[in-house]
Formats: C-alpha cells, structure tokens, sequence
C-alpha cells in the first residue's frame, strides 16, 4: 500500500509543482523537509492532464 500512496504523491508534485520527482526520491527522503529539498532540486515535470473524450453516440474500440 505504501507504493500506491507514494506512486499518487509523485502525481500530485507533478501536477501541484511542474517538478519531476523519482518514485526512489519520496522513500530516501520521507519528511516534509527532505521532500521539499528534493522538489525545489527537481527538473521539469512532463505532466499534462488527459483531457475528456467528446460525446458520442458511438466510440470506437480495440481488439483488446
């Protein structure tokens, strides 16, 4: 469970920061100060939010 936690805090500094945090970074460093260290060292996030299909009546799908 402590992945998943760490894997969505990783999401949100992206989101919240535009700064790329490695997943290894939040468990080396898992106080407050030591995560801001890190951010505030980050490089550039590549976060872009999916955006929501338009409305169809139909949408196509895989094979899968």
């Amino acid at each position: 469970g402590h992945s998943l936690k760490a894997t969505a805090l990783v999401s949100r500094i992206a989101k919240e920061f535009d700064v790329q945090v490695p997943l290894k970074d939040v468990f080396a460093h898992p106080t407050v100060e030591g995560l801001a260290a890190v951010i505030r060292e980050g490089t550039d996030s590549p976060y872009e939010a999916i955006k929501p299909a338009e409305k169809q009546e139909i949408y196509p799908v895989s094979s899968a």
